[in-house]
């Protein structure tokens, strides 16, 4: 009943005597979900030979539950050291089935200024536009996930990277696993994070030159009480 979305507490109970039991059900529904709007910020930066900076505010419009349990409509955007954008649909079955299709453009520059060692500022930029089909399912209360998904990446480089600029594409495939059994989002006492998968690329432009490849990730976070 939990998992089927409608209510957002299932509680139950047996009462009676033996030959003459009654199941109890106490059930609040799910109130309807408005849009949420989140804002945030991002600072990353590198510091070494060459260092560089980036910072970028954003925002997330969201609106969940409209088709149901689990969905959502997310268009989000994040600007100052570039330009991002996108847009994300997920859609949620009974039973822990999902289909989610992400939309993503990226307009960045990064300025390589000059570090510990005098060498000479420049600056690159990628524009990347990105569009993927996912499928997964989840499973244990949500704490379990397999996930797949395939999509399309343009990538244009301009003409900065001398040699090696210029418009390409690739299809990517990825497989992965999540297993989530930490006991709370903040500040957990007890339990672990794990997360791998695998990606394959498929170039489809330069195709003669360049090769199908795949990378393996692995990230696992574990807590440890004090």
């Amino acid at each position: 009943l939990y998992h089927a979305g409608k209510y957002n507490t299932v509680l139950s109970r047996i009462t009676g005597t033996e030959g003459d039991d009654t199941l109890e059900l106490r059930l609040r529904p799910v109130e309807p979900q408005k849009g949420v709007i989140l804002i945030g910020g991002t600072y990353a930066g590198t510091m070494g030979y060459s260092s560089k900076s980036d910072f970028s505010l954003s925002a997330d419009v969201q609106w969940r539950g409209l088709t149901g349990y689990g969905s959502l409509v997310s268009a989000h955007v994040s600007a100052v050291d570039g330009f991002s954008g996108g847009l994300t649909f997920r859609h949620r079955f009974t039973g822990g089935m999902f289909v989610q299709l992400d939309s993503d453009y990226t307009d960045s520059f990064t300025m390589i200024r000059p570090g510990m060692k005098n060498t000479i500022s420049y600056v690159y930029s990628v524009k990347d536009f990105s569009t993927y089909l996912r499928t997964g399912y989840s499973f244990l209360t949500d704490s379990q996930l397999i996930m797949g998904s395939a999509g399309i990446r343009l990538f244009d480089t301009g003409d900065v990277l001398e040699g090696i600029g210029g418009k390409s594409s690739a299809a990517e495939f990825n497989l992965s696993y999540t297993s989530n059994l930490i006991d709370r989002i903040c500040f957990p006492h007890k339990g672990f994070y794990l997360q791998t998968g695998c990606t394959g690329v498929v170039p489809i432009t330069y195709y003669d030159s360049a090769h199908f490849f795949d990378y393996s990730a692995l990230d696992v976070t574990a807590a440890i009480p004090l």
